[in-house]
């Protein structure tokens, strides 16, 4: 009885993991980008955060966030700097970090 309570806790566990997964890919389109210093900007997605740096020859960026919040920052970086991305950089290798990496 106790390997079947033990089973069914860990398949519990698991949809609930993937479950939290994709509630935070499937975030609303809730983005922003605010200014925080000099060339230094924060972009917002949702709950999650990213930065990135314009440079006269193009623009630093970090975390990608995921597929859709790429693709806005990307086109919301060549409207407002009419500058390539040049460079991405992953803080860490967190799914709320590095997905998306392939958009920006």
């Amino acid at each position: 009885m106790r390997a079947v309570f033990k089973r069914r806790f860990q398949l519990l566990t698991c949809w609930a993991m993937v479950v939290i997964f994709w509630a935070g890919t499937a975030m609303a389109e809730n983005y922003a980008i605010e200014q925080v210093k000099d060339n230094v900007y924060r972009f917002t997605a949702g709950k999650y955060h990213a930065a990135f740096m314009v440079t006269d020859t193009g623009i630093f960026v970090t975390d990608p966030i995921n597929r859709d919040a790429a693709a806005w920052l990307k086109n919301e970086l060549q409207q407002r700097f009419e500058l390539p991305v040049k460079f991405m950089a992953y803080s860490h290798n967190h799914h709320d970090h590095v997905k998306g990496g392939g958009g920006v």
